[in-house]
C-alpha cells in the first residue's frame, strides 16, 4: 500500500520543493499539497502516514493544525528552539531549512528522508528499527536523473529593449552546473560578457570555471576583484565572495570580495542581479535557473524594473523549481521557458 504524505506550510514555493523531493526519490509514495489554513478540518477519507509543514518564522506559539494532531508531523523551520525540542510542540521532528548549494541541498534531502522514514515506521530513532517498506522505496538523491524535455521552437515575447545587449547575468543553485552549460556552451565567441553566480563551495568554482573555459566557445574564468568585462568572456563568482558588477568610463568591471551572506548565500544571486540593475538597464538579460529557495528573485525584479529582459527556467525542465518559481510569482520574470530554449532566446536578442 502506498504511503500518503501531506505537504503544507506558509510558503507555497517551499511546499512545492518539498513535494518535488518526495516525489522524485520516493517511489510508491503519494504526496499531496494542501493549504495550511485547510489543515484544521481535514476529512477522514485519506489517512496520512506523515505530514511535512514549512514555517520558517515559527515561534514559541507554534502549534500543529487540529486536523494533523494524530499524524506524525515534521516541521521545516529556522527556529532553533523548536528544532531542539520538537516534542514540546507536538512534532515528531523539526528540521532546519536548507542552507542552499549542492552540498546543503543534499544534506537537507538526506535528513528529510531519514526523518520521514522514522515517522512512518512508528519506531524510535535507532536505525536498526526502521521498517522495510519505506527503506525499500527511498532512493538516494541524484540530480542528474532529471531529463530535460525536448525543446520547442523558441519564442521571444515582445519587450521594450534596445536590441543592443551589453551584458548577460545568470543565477542558479541545485542542478545549475548542468543547466548553465546548456545555456552558455554554444553562445558565440563574441557574445557580450556573461556574469554568473552558481551556489557552490570555494574551490569548486575554480574547477567549474576551468571546465566552462574548456567546453565553451567563450572564454571563462573564476572572478577576481577588478576583472574587466569584455565580449567573449564569462565570469563565474568565487565560492566564498560576493560578485558585483560596476561601471566606469572604460566600461563594466566586477568586484569579488568577502561579504555577509545575502538571501542565505555568499555568493548571492540577489547581490549580483541588484548590482547589474544599478549600472545597466535595457541592454541587459537576466536569467534565473534551477535551484532551491528564493535567492535571485528580488534582484531579478530589480533588473526588470531597470529595463532588463528577464528569463526564468520553467518547472518541467528544473531539477528544483524553487528560485525560478519565486521569481515568477514575484513578477520578476518576463519570459518563462524550457532550459533547451533559453540559449536560443538569448542568441535571438544579440
Amino acid at each position: 500500500m502506498a504511503l500518503h504524505i501531506l505537504i503544507t506550510g506558509t510558503s507555497a514555493a517551499i511546499s512545492r520543493i518539498t513535494k518535488s523531493i518526495v516525489d522524485r526519490y520516493c517511489e510508491g509514495t503519494v504526496s499531496e499539497l494542501a493549504e495550511l489554513s485547510a489543515c484544521g478540518e481535514l476529512s477522514g477519507t485519506v489517512q496520512f502516514d506523515c505530514a511535512v509543514i514549512n514555517d520558517l518564522m515559527a515561534d514559541e506559539h507554534f502549534s500543529i493544525p487540529a486536523g494533523l494532531k494524530s499524524v506524525p508531523t515534521v516541521l521545516i523551520t529556522s527556529n532553533e528552539r523548536i528544532i531542539s525540542e520538537p516534542s514540546k510542540y507536538g512534532l515528531f521532528a523539526a528540521i532546519k531549512n536548507s542552507s542552499g548549494g549542492t552540498a546543503g541541498i543534499a544534506a537537507f534531502e538526506r535528513e528529510l528522508h531519514s526523518i520521514i522514514e522514522r515517522a512512518v515506521s512508528g519506531k524510535n530513532h535507532d536505525s536498526g528499527t526502521r521498517s522495510a517498506p519505506y527503506s525499500n522505496i527511498i532512493k538516494p538523491a541524484d540530480f542528474a536523473r532529471k531529463a530535460v524535455p525536448k525543446p520547442k521552437a523558441p519564442c521571444v515575447d515582445s519587450v521594450s529593449h534596445s536590441g543592443n545587449i551589453s551584458l548577460i547575468a545568470i543565477g542558479a543553485s541545485t542542478g545549475g552546473t548542468d543547466a548553465i552549460i546548456e545555456v552558455v556552451k554554444e553562445l558565440p565567441a563574441d557574445c557580450p560578457p556573461v556574469v554568473i553566480v552558481q551556489h557552490m563551495p570555494e574551490g569548486f568554482t575554480k574547477m567549474y570555471a576551468d571546465r566552462l573555459d574548456r567546453i565553451c566557445k567563450m572564454q571563462a574564468k573564476e572572478a577576481e576583484d577588478g576583472d574587466r568585462l569584455r565580449n567573449g568572456l564569462i565570469i563565474l563568482g568565487h565560492g566564498s565572495k560576493q560578485l558585483e558588477v560596476h561601471k566606469d568610463a572604460s566600461g563594466f568591471y566586477v568586484t569579488s570580495r568577502p561579504g555577509e551572506k545575502v538571501s542565505g548565500h555568499c555568493p548571492s544571486v540577489d547581490v549580483l542581479f541588484r548590482s547589474v540593475a544599478k549600472v545597466s538597464g535595457k541592454g541587459t538579460i537576466g536569467v534565473i535557473l534551477t535551484g532551491m529557495g528564493r535567492d535571485g528573485a528580488y534582484g531579478l525584479a530589480d533588473m526588470r524594473k531597470a529595463g532588463a529582459y528577464t528569463i526564468g527556467q520553467d518547472e518541467p525542465s528544473c531539477v528544483v523549481y524553487g528560485m525560478p518559481c519565486v521569481a515568477y510569482e514575484e513578477g520578476a520574470v518576463i519570459k518563462q521557458a524550457p532550459l533547451g530554449e533559453i540559449k536560443d532566446i538569448i542568441v535571438g536578442m544579440l
